[in-house]
């Protein structure tokens, strides 16, 4: 019966151990993950905000040449006029 008992308490702390392993293993893992996500969030965030950034310069750029076309025009009005 002894020997029973110590087989047992023997078994259990090897389960025992090995599910603690399994669980530090599983909780790096998940921190691992976690922080491999936040850098891939970080990374579209930054790339968002170019894209925004291009965005206004290319309305900006856009908002100057509808300007200047309209300039054009009223120059080649004018021109056409003087003729």
């Amino acid at each position: 019966m002894n020997k029973a008992i110590t087989d047992h308490q023997a078994e259990e702390t090897k389960l025992t151990a090995g599910y603690e392993l399994a669980d530090k293993t599983y909780q790096e893992t998940l921190r691992m993950y976690d922080e491999e996500l936040q850098t891939h969030i970080n990374e579209v965030a930054n790339a968002n905000k170019v894209y925004d950034e291009k965005v206004h310069e290319r309305n900006q750029l856009k908002a100057e040449y509808d300007h200047r076309m309209n300039e054009k025009r009223k120059f080649d009005e004018l021109e056409e006029l003087l003729r």
